[in-house]
């Protein structure tokens, strides 16, 4: 329930009451945390309760905003909603295969573990799963401009201004682009103090300069994901989920195992040659959708094919 209101949220651009409900779920989740965990001494159950009782404050806000202070863009009566299985149709076609490309790149992380454990063994697993942690934060920026890529576009489909598509799509990739040159450089300088974080014991100790180069390599990847992104966004918001989901698994599952699999195991460059792969299938993969999308776009806007139906 809460993705379905903060995605209603974001589609009429209120983005402060979309984003506020989750910070406030995260910080509650925060304090529930070592409460039930240590002061109450429920363990690990205390951790799973937390964040099972979190979520329930943020739904409480957006269910008030929504019906009790009705002061959002969109009213919602219950007079108003009846089944229009032409709407379902619209929904599940963006909503399924972006649920698949999820499922895709769960998919792709599983493999990429089962690679470094025959190449490597665990310790290049342990490297990974902490590395791509701080990795993952590092793409925040341009997934969230990639993400408002889609309501804009969709906006300027539906109101047959494609010319305006062509501009979201330029102004999220070059926004995208710049916040990911910052981060990647913060990654870069930063990452054996960030590197740190994983490896403070004892035990863990001999890990840090080995997430350390981990960091410094993999944030280069950080680069090119704006162009990815926003061309699976826009795309999205035109309502071409499925273009997206292939344009996902070409350049992730495609792409990515193909480049890994041959510089890993092929040339026996081993756990490098299995990075350096994710990278250059992740580059090339991306630039073939953004070149995609900015050839479909021109076509949109030219006439050569069929726009929005509205």
């Amino acid at each position: 329930i809460h993705p379905i209101f903060g995605g209603a949220f974001r589609a009429e651009g209120d983005i402060k009451r979309a984003t506020l409900p989750i910070a406030i779920i995260a910080i509650v989740n925060m304090i529930l945390d070592p409460i039930f965990i240590y002061g109450v001494g429920w363990g690990i159950s205390g951790a799973a309760l937390a964040t099972g009782l979190a979520p329930i404050l943020g739904l409480m806000m957006m269910l008030y905003w929504i019906f009790i202070k009705k002061d959002t863009y969109l009213s919602y009566n219950k007079e108003d909603f009846h089944n229009d299985f032409s709407i379902y149709k619209d929904i599940l076609a963006v909503g399924i295969p972006a649920s698949l490309e999820q499922l895709i790149m769960a998919a792709l992380a599983v493999t990429v573990n089962f690679m470094l454990t025959v190449v490597s063994g665990s310790i290049a697993v342990a490297v990974y799963t902490a590395g791509w942690r701080l990795i993952s934060l590092g793409l925040l920026p341009a997934i969230g401009v990639g993400t408002a890529a889609i309501t804009v576009s969709g906006v300027a489909y539906g109101a047959k201004k494609y010319e305006n598509i062509r501009t979201a799509l330029r102004y999220s990739a070059k926004l995208g682009l710049a916040s990911s040159i910052v981060v990647c450089i913060l990654l870069y300088v930063f990452a054996n103090q960030l590197a740190f974080i994983f490896s403070y014991s004892e035990a863990s100790a001999p890990l840090l300069p080995l997430i350390a180069a981990f960091i410094q390599l993999m944030c280069l990847f950080i680069l090119y994901v704006p162009f990815g992104a926003s061309a699976g966004n826009v795309f999205q918001g035109l309502g071409k989920g499925t273009t997206s989901f292939i344009l996902t698994t070409f350049r992730e599952f495609v792409l990515v195992l193909i480049f890994a699999y041959l510089l890993g195991f092929v040339f026996n460059m081993g756990e490098t040659g299995i990075y350096y792969g994710m990278l250059l299938g992740g580059f090339i993969g991306s630039v073939i959708a953004y070149a995609y999308i900015e050839i479909y776009v021109d076509r949109l806007i030219k006439g050569k094919i069929e726009g929005s139906k509205i």
